[in-house]
């Protein structure tokens, strides 16, 4: 336990930097808060809306957890709302870890390999429920699993518990996805009749009541239109038919290979490999490769397709591919490492040539980001060169501490890049000029999901587009992207970024 306290400190403190100093992204973080801030003020709790029209695309469970955060004091809420993706990460990843009985060196491998998948190390770092919810997923199919090993099969309070919280974190896709898995698991043991036995009447029962008692807090507050369009958009438009992120079937059959990097060639070789392997963890490998395949059909399946969706894909595969490498140092596990590393062995020269012709990364050079991206370079060198003399685990330990190292030291420097990425900056300026003119009429003209600027300003600016600029109010504070200033006839311009704030008489 103390290993382990200390393990998810240093990780923590590698994280830290980023969680403090990183402004939120303009479209989903910001709109969460927005919304947060607009249930604390009209005192609601199950029936959101947001600028005042319904909001029924994500259940309360989130939603409440960010108002909580809105709530502390000011220097408490960066850190604590960057905590609620960090802690279910290392929740999933320990839990996983002692489902396998993971020790020693394979314990650690699996925890970096684990946290610096490149989609899971952004999710952590970002405001968003996907990470709450594979903990909720992961929970559920552990508690399974603790079933089906058991000696006497029986039905658990804790099934339908997960099982309800994954849907109430996100909507269906939190029952779909276990439910799925299990069903899966048992064909292919040829114990399909068993599924009642783990989800028998008492566990219908406890999801009844669940459901029965969100729905009529729903309709109290929201009244019969809120619930229904709630329950047709979290089911249908959300979940079956969405209209939105509408990819082919085989989207995540192209993305899957991005959002394992570095680790994406050595795991999809180990999952297939595991399906046949014959060592002593195989069982566990096996069982981890039925999971990948049951969660990767079940999403391709869904219409509407986001990368983040497949998020509860990444720790069961990585789970197979430490389970499998019992025997994993063989010339093609050698191979499917030694290519990410050769390539992330160029992460400083193309920094260096990325310099000399994006203006955006000139501006924001940093020493530190030098010193970041040639953390990357040395430690992928470190590690090829250790992958080479067949040293798996090492090799992985080493790029996994490079690629921490270089997210501990871009966080430091993240304040330069905000005012690109973000509004914060540019909303501070905007208030400065507002005092300074004594208005409070704030515009932006093209920029996307300005409306979510309220949890800075107060109020939202009003938006408008190039193509509307004789709808341009006077004695308003003016935001937009600098390459369009010329556009209007602005004066005390102030330059944030790639935006700009000035005043229109």
């Amino acid at each position: 336990m103390k290993k382990t306290i200390i393990f998810y400190s240093a990780i923590l403190v590698c994280l830290l930097p980023v969680l403090l100093l990183r402004d939120y992204t303009p479209s989903s973080e910001l709109r969460y808060l927005s919304i947060a801030d607009e249930a604390l003020r009209c005192h609601h709790f199950f029936a959101f809306t947001d600028g005042g029209a319904p909001y029924v695309d994500k259940p309360p469970l989130f939603l409440w957890l960010v108002m909580i955060g809105r709530m502390l004091p000011e220097f408490l809420q960066h850190l604590y709302l960057g905590l609620l993706s960090v802690i279910p990460a290392f929740i999933i990843t320990e839990v996983l870890a002692r489902l396998m009985r993971l020790k020693d060196q394979r314990l650690l491998v699996f925890r970096l390999v684990n946290l610096t998948a490149a989609l899971y190390l952004v999710s952590m770092l970002t405001l968003r429920m996907d990470m709450l919810l594979t903990m909720f997923i992961v929970l559920s199919m552990s508690e399974f699993y603790r079933l089906y090993t058991s000696e006497h099969p029986h039905e658990s309070w804790l099934l339908p518990l997960t099982l309800f919280l994954g849907v109430f974190t996100k909507g269906p896709i939190g029952m779909v996805m276990p439910l799925a898995v299990i069903i899966l698991f048992l064909f292919v043991k040829g114990r399909e009749t068993d599924f009642f036995k783990y989800l028998g009447w008492r566990t219908w029962l406890i999801l009844f009541i669940l459901f029965g008692g969100w729905f009529l807090c729903t309709y109290l507050e929201g009244g019969g239109g809120y619930l229904k369009e709630l329950i047709s958009h979290q089911t249908l438009n959300g979940t079956i038919h969405s209209p939105h992120h509408r990819e082919p079937i085989y989207y995540y059959l192209y993305m899957v290979w991005l959002l394992l990097l570095p680790w994406s060639l050595w795991a999809i070789l180990s999952s297939i490999r595991a399906w046949s392997s014959n060592t002593a963890r195989s069982y566990e490998a096996r069982i981890m490769a039925i999971v990948c395949l049951a969660v990767f059909v079940v999403l391709s399946l869904f219409s509407s397709k986001v990368t983040v969706y497949l998020l509860p894909f990444v720790p069961f595969v990585m789970s197979a591919t430490v389970l499998d490498n019992e025997k994993g140092n063989d010339k093609y596990v050698v191979l499917s490492l030694a290519i990410p590393y050769a390539v992330l062995v160029l992460t400083l020269p193309v920094y260096i040539w990325l310099q000399m012709r994006e203006p955006v990364v000139e501006a924001t050079s940093n020493p530190l980001m030098w010193a970041g991206c040639a953390s990357v370079t040395i430690t992928a060198a470190w590690a090829l060169w250790q992958v080479i003399r067949k040293r798996v685990y090492l090799s992985a330990c080493v790029m996994a501490i490079g690629l921490l190292l270089c997210v501990f030291l871009f966080g430091l420097c993240w304040p330069q890049v905000n005012p690109y990425t973000g509004y914060r900056d540019i909303s501070i300026e905007a208030m400065s000029a507002a005092k300074q003119h004594s208005t409070k009429n704030y515009v932006a003209v093209d920029l996307k999901h300005a409306r979510n600027m309220n949890v800075y300003l107060g109020i939202s600016p009003q938006s408008i587009s190039k193509d509307s600029l004789t709808a341009l109010p006077h004695n308003a504070i003016v935001m937009t992207k600098a390459k369009d200033a010329h556009l209007l006839q602005l004066d005390d311009v102030r330059t944030v970024g790639d935006k700009v704030v000035g005043y229109r008489k």
